[in-house]
């Protein structure tokens, strides 16, 4: 029966994004372009985005199953990295995420795959802050009060032994040079913290937020 919801999910969220001007993903766009060169209508090649949508999607459930041996030995496992506007994006699980996620049963659902694949967006400092049905990576802020900021800064940041100060080992990196962020879908926001290296931007999850339906 999971396996149902998860592919009926799956299917949904393909329509949902199915390209419509003027909101088209970025994949559909340069599918657009090229099926324009070769004749090709713009259904076609919006089914081609789709098919490359969901070959993207097996990618990380695969490097998700691919994870979760790992979690036995390992406190980090980090995802296959992406390029985006010339930086590239690394995104990183935390073993605590992992037991969140097991235990919330939320672990083999295509929410977290679809959701994970929004890291591809990348984070734009211009559009640090969300503005409400925007899909993406977006910072949260300590002075705002919701679910949300009390799982990453009164559960996280702020508590002693939470393992905020092992991922900011992991990474190289002061506490100080972490920013709490949320990563966005229509079905979930994962939490976690955004390092900006020279030229790449470290996505470590250690938590997540059911959206409100």
């Amino acid at each position: 029966m999971a396996e149902l919801a998860s592919s009926a999910l799956l299917d949904a969220h393909v329509v949902h994004h199915r390209p419509e001007h003027p909101r088209l993903d970025r994949q559909a766009r340069v599918a657009t372009s090229h099926a324009a060169l070769r004749g090709e209508s713009f259904r076609r090649s919006c089914d081609r985005a789709n098919v490359m949508w969901m070959d993207e999607l097996a990618e990380l459930r695969e490097a998700l199953d691919a994870a979760e041996a790992r979690f036995t030995a390992d406190e980090f496992v980090e995802l296959p990295a992406a390029e985006r506007d010339g930086r590239t994006i690394r995104v990183v699980l935390t073993r605590r995420f992992y037991r969140l996620a097991r235990r919330a049963r939320i672990w083999r659902g295509a929410a977290l795959v679809i959701t994970l694949k929004n890291a591809r967006y990348g984070f734009d400092p211009n559009r640090a802050r969300s503005l409400g049905g925007r899909d993406g990576v977006f910072l949260l802020d300590r002075g705002i009060d919701n679910s949300m900021t009390r799982k990453i800064y009164g559960q996280f940041f702020d508590r002693t032994y939470s393992g905020a100060a092992e991922v900011a080992a992991f990474l190289s990196a002061t506490l100080a040079e972490l920013q709490a962020i949320r990563l966005v879908s229509h079905h979930m926001r994962l939490l976690g913290v955004l390092y900006r290296g020279t030229s790449a931007d470290w996505l470590v999850i250690v938590d997540f937020d059911r959206r409100a339906s």
